[in-house]
């Protein structure tokens, strides 16, 4: 309501009851004032210089769209970084598992709207961006607020467009009542007066050509991609994967019927360590807890991975889950015959602990090979190969 007020009144006089919220002294704030065509190339700085500081933190980027989000988070994603998008546009489920995956650090970064801007505290998240501009100071203090929690220091920064000189005064207030000093560019903007803007001089310019020259990406990832120009590829793909996988590990379901011993499940971990083939497994699962995943759609390089048996084998020894390969792989298309079932992995435990650990770690895998195989089909120059339904 208070936005669309500001949109409708010219000079609105706000009456505010009690003190203001104001950043705590634990934040390190920082406002630069940027054409809208570098805010993406400074994001990419941004991030690599903090990821090669410490790769253990989190980091949440604020949009002012729910398209922008899922935008920005194929493009971090595109650029060799595990990140996921939070917003109203989303069904419950989707949302409390991105902030379950965000919280235990499976993704280190969070693309979201203002939605995330209360209620959220997450202990290892050193780093907020404000990429688009918060249109008020309540809303600045909120999403800045989200680092610097329970005297843990935290860095934000806040990018604003000459466009939007008309939240330069609610941003500059919100500097002074914290204490912080206010950037030369900033203050003109606020002040009506004109104003160089870009931010790095000739640096700037050369970390700018090599993002579209493709050649400016994620330190240590390794990926070299085609540059600014590909990044709209494969945007349906990144989202779908995402809701897919969500909703796939909701459906875990609690096997009341099967009693087995500690033994039993011992055995039952032990024996799907060693297999290394698919095991065409018919019948209910007999462990106390169970859930599958339908791994059949996923690119041939993920199923390799997820089915290895070192991969099964790390995989039961970190977490204690049973995990079983079931059913057979079949083309795009193709209906499974009479007695089968597509590809799949059946997970079963006897905690329903234990099972949310396997959960997560098997999610983390079909992400991180699911990415890798899309980055590798960049690298060819192909498009549109996988299929996620």
């Amino acid at each position: 309501m208070e936005a669309l007020a500001r949109k409708v009144l010219r000079k609105p006089l706000e009456i505010t009851v009690g003190e203001r919220s104001v950043v705590c002294d634990d934040v390190e704030q920082m406002v630069e004032v940027r054409a809208e065509d570098t805010k993406f190339v400074r994001l990419l700085e941004i991030l690599g210089h903090f990821y090669n500081e410490s790769k253990d933190q989190r980091t949440l980027i604020f949009v002012d769209r729910q398209e922008a989000a899922d935008n920005l988070m194929r493009d971090l994603m595109r650029r060799g970084y595990t990140a996921l998008s939070l917003h109203g546009g989303k069904d419950q489920m989707d949302r409390d598992s991105t902030i379950s995956d965000f919280k235990a650090g499976v993704v280190p970064i969070l693309v979201a709207t203002s939605v995330a801007a209360r209620g959220l505290d997450v202990k290892m998240l050193s780093l907020v961006v404000n990429y688009d501009c918060p249109n008020h100071m309540e809303d600045y203090v909120h999403r800045v607020g989200r680092t610097g929690r329970a005297g843990n220091k935290g860095t934000a920064y806040t990018f604003i467009t000459p466009e939007q000189d008309r939240y330069a005064v609610d941003i500059v207030k919100a500097l002074k009542l914290s204490k912080v000093e206010v950037p030369e560019a900033l203050q003109k903007m606020a002040d009506g007066k004109p104003m160089s803007i870009g931010g790095g001089g000739d640096g700037d310019d050369k970390f700018i050509e090599q993002v579209k020259a493709g050649k400016a990406f994620k330190a240590g990832s390794g990926f070299s991609g085609k540059g600014l120009e590909r990044l709209d590829q494969e945007r349906d793909l990144v989202k779908k994967i995402q809701k897919k996988i969500n909703r796939q590990f909701a459906r875990t379901t609690p096997n009341a019927a099967g009693q087995a011993s500690a033994a039993a499940a011992a055995a039952a971990a032990a024996s799907a360590a060693a297999s290394t083939a698919a095991a065409r497994g018919k019948g209910p699962p007999q462990a106390a807890f169970s859930f599958e995943i339908e791994i059949n759609d996923y690119p041939r390089k993920a199923r390799w991975r997820v089915t290895s048996k070192e991969e099964i084998t790390r995989l039961t020894e970190q977490t204690g889950a049973a995990i079983t390969t079931r059913g057979s792989f079949y083309e795009p298309g193709k209906t499974p015959a009479e007695g089968d079932r597509k590809l799949h992995l059946l997970v079963e435990a006897e905690s329903e602990m234990a099972l949310e650990r396997a959960k997560t770690e098997i999610k983390r895998v079909l992400v991180d090979a699911t990415m890798a195989a899309m980055e590798a089909e960049a690298r060819s120059g192909t498009t549109g190969r996988y299929s996620v339904v």
